[in-house]
């Protein structure tokens, strides 16, 4: 299950019709800022979110100020780690080029017909985008998802690691000292805390029977 998204149709420059896919009013389940850099330059931000009680992170990177001669250098990359275990998932995007993803190196699941990487290009359009290239993503204790220049490419991939991932870095390299990068980090609610019985459980759609017998009920175990 993935979050809530807008989706629409955009005229893209040097791309055409694209289905714009982007988190839909993310914001209202921000629960605190955990990191903001309004001027990152070529450099990185570490953080360990290992106390956020949801697991749940959305960020934001922004390049902005590109030139058309500037508008093939630049990238923005992001790894997750656990502590404890040393795995991690990791991805970026360069500016003009490729984004991609790699989930290779998480090992509570291993298969042949598992892809562990994947990628794909995108197309800087100039004055339509305003100099800007930016990524942003939503990650959880099992899912992963990226949405680069407002989701004009949009990506999502299950992991799936024997320990938490509790460790983020997210960095810049190779941007053009007349262009700006900004980045900004944010812990995400937990919207099933509370709803837990004394087991973990979270149930749903109970219906009591008459008489006070059992009734029929979905429900979702709390890792």
């Amino acid at each position: 299950m993935t979050i809530p998204r807008i989706n629409y149709l955009k005229n893209a420059t040097r791309i055409g019709y694209v289905l714009v896919s982007e988190p839909y009013n993310i914001q209202t389940v921000f629960s605190r800022e955990l990191a903001y850099n309004s001027s990152l330059g070529n450099s990185s931000v570490l953080l360990d979110y290992s106390s956020i009680p949801s697991g749940a992170l959305y960020f934001e990177a922004n390049i902005t100020n590109l030139t058309p001669c500037t508008a093939s250098s630049g990238q923005l990359n992001f790894t997750f780690t656990s502590s404890v275990s040393g795995e991690f998932i990791r991805g970026g995007t360069a500016v003009n080029g490729d984004t991609w993803l790699d989930r290779g190196h998480t090992n509570a699941f291993d298969n042949p017909y598992f892809t562990d990487k994947f990628s794909a290009s995108g197309l800087y359009s100039g004055a339509e985008e305003n100099g800007t290239w930016t990524v942003s993503g939503v990650i959880d204790r099992s899912i992963f998802e990226v949405f680069v220049n407002g989701g004009e490419q949009s990506g999502t991939m299950t992991f799936y690691p024997t320990r938490p991932l509790d460790t983020m870095r997210l960095s810049a390299a190779g941007v053009a000292a007349n262009a700006t990068v900004s980045v900004g980090v944010w812990a995400l609610e937990d919207t099933w805390e509370g709803m837990a019985d004394g087991s973990g459980t979270v149930r749903g759609n109970f219906t009591e029977a008459a008489g006070g017998g059992s009734g029929n009920y979905s429900s979702m175990k709390l890792l």
